[in-house]
């Protein structure tokens, strides 16, 4: 067999080709292609890179073959080369390999490194971008061209993933600032932090030197001698970082965290500063905090189909003027040009009403698919006092926890159930709400019941994907099936739903409740 040169430097076509070799011998007929990615499809490879290679499978690997695997990357790292221990593999079967699905995101992973072993790894928002690059500039080795494999990555889907990669990994180094103490790694930060402000505000993925260059023509000046320094930090990735390096990158991450703020969406981003100057002008000193929950707070936002939900906290219960003030500007900003006018969704309350729930409470100014009106909060907002505490993203105002009492896992059992008898109940005896609207709706409602069930039995609320994930595990064979459609088609995938499958799994979330008598608290 010849041997393969998919690059310019020889000493990594000879590691790739006894990697390409082992792998054939292994996976058979599971192997669908072989393909390059990071730095050497970028165009910045150098000797203090790593190579990214990607192994697109049939299926997910059986464990027989997964220990064949782990077998020869144990013997790559004795090979007598340095980029023997350079490797970063990932095998991911083909339907995973499509679209970024955090249910389905559990794959062998190997990491560059004298002491890695293959293991299972979570493939994590950061490969939204690793797909958009592989569409891009990955090098295929063997197999089908990547745009039969792999979904177009929208600039919206990049936005968010560079977002959360700030948010999940990047903050992370604020609390535990010692991981910065070598200069590699304190050097890899700050580039990466430049690539993650590139795409942010460009769209778009670009090698780290491309990205440096960007940033220091692009953002402060004062960055400039922290990113230059980095530059050179990666040709010695032992020294020992400064401290006054290690500070100079926390606050680029701090930077970095409120440049994004408050969202990773320009467009939700350029509603949300519009109602915030125009809520403050409003309220003047009655304005105490606004906040953004739901999806945007749980990581599960869709920028085609999410609602914006938002919380405006006021000192006092707002005079009729100030409502009538505000029914004023939200039909006035509704018929702006701007795209995301329409989706916004919230509620003004006052700070003693939000501090705990009384169903008897004085009724607050709402925001809901397009109406302006003045209602009392139901048992639900038991469940969003809990969502904000917790998960609340702050667009300005005090920390929520400050504001809102503790909700405790009996008080949201409670409201769950008040959610289930006062609408989804009976929609068993009049289901004209999920017979007049459309498969996505119905599939919302499926979803919900996934949530509900995980909420009864943990006292907490999680996002949808992770109610899913959980469900998934915990419910029957045919139940798995119907979830695993509903998540399709919120994923705008052309699947039906019939009225008779929602109801039926209504039916079977409220006979579960009924008969598990492990739950506490029902």
């Amino acid at each position: 067999m010849k041997p393969i040169s998919p690059t310019p430097h020889q000493d990594v076509n000879e590691i790739l080709d006894i990697l390409s070799t082992d792998v054939k011998n292994i996976l058979q007929d599971q192997l669908v292609g072989m393909y390059l990615f990071g730095s050497l499809a970028n165009g910045d490879f150098d000797t203090h890179s790593d190579i990214d290679v990607l192994f697109v499978t049939v299926d997910v690997i059986s464990e027989e073959k997964f220990q064949s695997l782990y077998t020869i990357h144990e013997k790559f790292a004795k090979i007598d080369s340095p980029w023997a221990i350079q490797l970063e593999v990932s095998y991911i079967p083909k339907d995973a390999i499509r679209r970024y699905d955090p249910l389905n995101n559990e794959h062998p992973h190997m990491d560059r490194g004298t002491d890695e072993h293959l293991h299972i790894m979570q493939h994590d928002s950061d490969w939204i971008v690793q797909r958009y690059s592989l569409l891009k500039r990955g090098i295929p080795i063997t197999g089908p061209g990547l745009e039969t494999l792999i979904d177009p990555v929208t600039t919206g889907d990049l936005r968010w993933a560079v977002a959360d990669i700030l948010q999940s990994w990047l903050r992370h180094f604020l609390d535990e600032p010692q991981l910065l103490k070598y200069r590699g790694y304190q050097s890899y930060t700050v580039l990466t932090l430049c690539r993650i402000l590139y795409t942010y505000e460009n769209g778009d993925v670009v090698s780290k030197p491309v990205a440096a260059k960007w940033a220091k023509q692009n953002l402060d000046n004062k960055w400039i001698p922290l990113i230059e320094d980095a530059l050179l930090g990666r040709q010695n990735p032992s020294w020992g970082a400064s401290q006054d390096e290690i500070d100079g990158t926390l606050d680029f991450i701090r930077y970095a965290l409120e440049y994004i703020k408050p969202t990773p969406y320009p467009d939700v981003n350029e509603v949300l500063n519009l109602l915030l100057k125009h809520v403050k002008g409003i309220l003047g000193e009655q304005f105490v905090g606004m906040y953004l929950y739901g999806s945007l707070s749980s990581g599960d936002f869709n920028p085609e189909t999410s609602d914006i939900d938002f919380l405006v906290v006021t000192k006092d219960i707002l005079p009729e003027k100030m409502v009538q003030e505000l029914e004023v500007m939200h039909n006035r900003t509704w018929a702006t040009s701007l795209k995301r006018a329409g989706k916004l969704e919230g509620s003004y309350v006052h700070q003693e009403l939000i501090r705990r729930h009384d169903p008897n409470g004085t009724p607050c100014p709402t925001v809901n698919e397009g109406k302006f009106f003045v209602d009392q909060r139901g048992s639900d907002w038991i469940i969003q006092r809990h969502v904000v505490r917790e998960y609340g993203v702050v667009v300005e105002g005090p920390d929520p926890k400050t504001l809102i009492d503790y909700v405790s896992p009996d008080d949201i059992r409670g409201a769950v159930m008040g959610t289930l008898t006062e609408w989804w109940f009976p929609m068993l005896d009049d289901p004209s709400w999920l017979r007049d609207n459309t498969d996505g709706d119905r599939a919302f409602a499926i979803i919900t019941m996934c949530r509900v069930l995980h909420a009864l039995e943990h006292g907490t609320i999680v996002s949808k994907p992770k109610a899913v994930q959980w469900a998934r595990t915990k419910l029957e064979t045919s139940s798995k099936e119907l979830i695993d459609k509903a998540v399709s088609v919120s994923n705008h995938e052309r699947l039906e739903i019939t009225l008779n499958e929602t109801l039926n799994f209504i039916r079977f979330t409220m006979e579960t409740i009924k008969k598990d008598d492990h739950i506490p608290g029902i």
